[in-house]
């Protein structure tokens, strides 16, 4: 693997080889951090590391350059080794980023939560209008989110997003107004979703996942 003694200005003039996809430079100041050059002109910071569990060596994506500049590409590999060194709940930082990318979609755990949840503990009608609530205000937002990774802030957001909307069953602009109770029963409904989740595993994620709580 190529080496140097990473410079601001060397960063800034590096381009692809011609003929190549990606080149690939390591930092000789800081372990670790490697700066990969691409066809396009985009360039990407990458740490490697050795994983203490097994000794099997890895490697993460620390960021984007020139969002990402030399110090701080430096500054966050170091804070990433150091969590690493001390074999914390955090060492891995490319298996986390492998969860995440595996964890289901809001979409999907509304999905499950209906074939196992409500359509064996609510009557028909019920679940009909859940599943219309879901299609028509919930998955529009906030259904390619990785349920794992919602907020508070988005379902805030998601909440008064709904509430500004008329009712659809209004039909005239006279007599049109807001909805009023359905926010409310959404809002209950993904809260709902959540808990399922939390209490049964749904998600297969652990118990003490901060997005189980974050309806609360």
């Amino acid at each position: 693997m190529p080496t140097a003694n990473l410079t601001d200005a060397l960063v800034k003039s590096l381009k692809c080889d011609s003929g190549k996809t990606v080149i690939e430079l390591r930092d000789t100041v800081v372990p670790g951090p490697e700066l990969r050059v691409w066809i396009s002109g985009a360039k990407t910071w990458r740490l490697h590391y050795t994983r203490r569990s097994d000794g099997k060596r890895r490697a993460t994506g620390i960021g984007t350059y020139p969002a990402l500049p030399l110090k701080e590409a430096r500054r966050r590999a170091k804070g990433l080794q150091s969590e690493i060194e001390d074999d914390d709940e955090r060492a891995d930082p490319a298996a986390g980023k492998q969860v995440r990318r595996q964890s289901l979609t809001f979409k999907e755990l509304a999905d499950e939560w209906i074939e196992r949840h409500a359509k064996a503990n609510k009557v028909a009608r019920s679940v009909q209008d859940d599943c219309s609530m879901l299609a028509r205000h919930v998955f529009p937002e906030i259904g390619d989110f990785k349920a794992i990774e919602i907020t508070k802030r988005d379902i805030i957001k998601l909440i008064d997003t709904i509430a500004a909307k008329q009712d659809a069953r209004i039909r005239t602009i006279e007599k049109a107004r807001k909805l009023s109770h359905r926010p409310n029963r959404i809002f209950e409904l993904i809260r709902s979703i959540f808990r399922w989740r939390h209490a049964s595993g749904g998600q297969r994620r652990p118990a003490n996942d901060p997005a189980a709580r974050h309806c609360d």
